[in-house]
């Protein structure tokens, strides 16, 4: 059994007609099976949170997702 996630992202700031994120092709299957996941949903949620609410990439990294500052917001996914 294969795991993974679709984040469907649709309103008048998403950036569309796009597939955004990595394509890591079908040369490395993660367990000789499945696409590697590439990206971090969080990444897309605090995007979506900073662009709407303007929340601080400290904020979205301690309070919102705590310890995922490593994480950053997924840039270019909303209009300016």
């Amino acid at each position: 059994m294969g795991h993974g996630i679709r984040d469907d992202s649709s309103a008048g700031a998403v950036t569309g007609a796009r597939v955004a994120g990595d394509w890591p092709g079908l040369a490395q299957l993660q367990d000789n099976r499945d696409l590697r996941m590439t990206t971090d949903s969080r990444a897309v949620t605090k995007a979506v949170l900073r662009e709407h609410f303007g929340l601080t990439h400290g904020t979205l990294g301690t309070k919102v997702f705590p310890d995922t500052a490593g994480i950053k917001p997924f840039d270019g996914l909303l209009r300016a």
